[in-house]
């Protein structure tokens, strides 16, 4: 195990993008299904297993999130056979599907959600067994537009779409805030909500709509908080983000798996194959338009 760890308290809505330097995803795509139980593998014996000596990984993504898709690609042919492991991709429709069939154990693990956005679904789903295990890569957070080249030209009364989920509402406003836009009261990070903010000197309208709809909505507001890999995905490029950063660690992409896989010995070659920091290399020199490696 290297010493890439998850924070204590890390625990996203998830990132698209296009995949623009792996010949191999093609092969993958066409994996997609909505049900888990339409995937078939000649490993799926070793789902259930709960012995040390396990080596065989069904890891989902989101059918349409190629970036993530691409991350497991490569962790399959190029870094798993260095950990003694064999991963298979499985692409499912969303990542209700990906937590349904990781909780009933028809995967191993999903790479598609951070863990704020995991702790809203336990919340709806108390019963499910699911856990954050080893982060994956953190996504790039913008504020675009498509009607104004700086913060600068904000006018009074803009419009703003943010996410319409709790976890990904609260990165946004802090965001906004921490680009001096608006100001909040002092409530615990990754918690904040349109009803703390306590300054708005541009009086913004916030417009909160479905993540993978953000990039759409830049038609229709003034300004957007929305992450590089929806944009890419929609095919919009760079020219309309006016502002950028890595999200912090505590929004990382995360394993999840279910709660006794999370740091159970079963796991721990499927664990250090994810922390391997050749990943983030490859993250960072593929991918670092839209996400960024956590080291």
């Amino acid at each position: 195990m290297n010493d890439k760890t998850l924070h204590t308290g890390v625990r996203y809505a998830v990132a698209t993008a296009s995949v623009l330097a792996l010949g191999t995803l093609a092969a993958c795509g066409s994996t997609a299904a909505a049900n888990p139980q339409n995937q078939t593998t000649s490993t799926s014996t070793d789902t259930a297993s709960s012995t040390s000596e396990k080596t065989n990984f069904k890891i989902g993504v989101g059918a349409d999130n190629p970036t993530e898709a691409a991350v497991v690609t490569y962790l399959s042919e190029k870094l798993a056979p260095e950990h003694g492991i064999s991963i298979e991709l499985v692409q499912l429709e969303d990542s209700r599907h990906l937590n349904e069939a990781v909780n009933a154990g028809e995967l191993d693990g999903h790479i598609a959600i951070h863990d704020p956005y995991l702790q809203s679904v336990l919340a709806e789903q108390p019963d499910w067994q699911l856990a954050s295990s080893s982060p994956v890569y953190s996504s790039i957070l913008t504020i675009s537009s498509r009607k104004h080249t700086s913060l600068d030209d904000i006018p009074s009364g803009a419009t703003v779409s943010i996410p319409d989920d709790p976890s990904n509402e609260a990165k946004s406003v802090e965001f906004l805030a921490d680009q001096g836009l608006i100001a909040l009261a002092d409530v615990e990070q990754g918690t904040s909500t349109i009803e703390d903010v306590t300054d708005n000197p541009h009086n913004l309208q916030f417009v909160k709509v479905a993540g993978q709809q953000l990039a759409r909505s830049l038609d229709d507001v003034d300004f957007s908080v929305v992450q590089s890999t929806y944009l890419r995905a929609a095919g919009v490029g760079r020219e309309v983000e006016l502002v950028r950063a890595p999200q912090p660690d505590y929004l990382a992409i995360v394993l999840v798996t279910r709660t006794e896989n999370a740091q159970g010995e079963d796991f721990a070659k499927l664990r250090d194959t994810i922390e391997d920091h050749k990943l983030d290399d490859y993250i960072d020199q593929t991918f670092g338009d839209v996400i960024a490696g956590v080291r």
